[in-house]
């Protein structure tokens, strides 16, 4: 879950944003053209993991995330999971 604070963040950013030309949806710090680096938004988890004290999942860095998600979701069925 996020924080309401958060969501409209989120949904005042993607309000601004014109995606369909080939804008990230997360830009690098120091150039707006160009997306975050997988070796920056990496480090960022690792932190926020180490910050809230929870143990890395092992199978990979953000895929777990996913997997464990959908997992949790397993009896709602495919449609209703897609619609989330």
């Amino acid at each position: 879950p996020i924080s309401q604070r958060v969501r409209r963040a989120i949904e005042e950013y993607l309000g601004r944003g014109n995606f369909a030309d080939g804008s990230p949806l997360f830009p690098a710090q120091t150039n707006s053209a160009a997306a975050l680096s997988h070796f920056t938004v990496s480090d960022w988890l690792a932190k926020a993991e180490e910050v809230a004290g929870l143990t890395k999942i092992d199978g990979g860095e953000f895929h777990p995330f996913r997997r464990l998600w959908r997992s949790e979701r397993e009896d709602f069925g495919d449609k209703t999971v897609a619609l989330c």
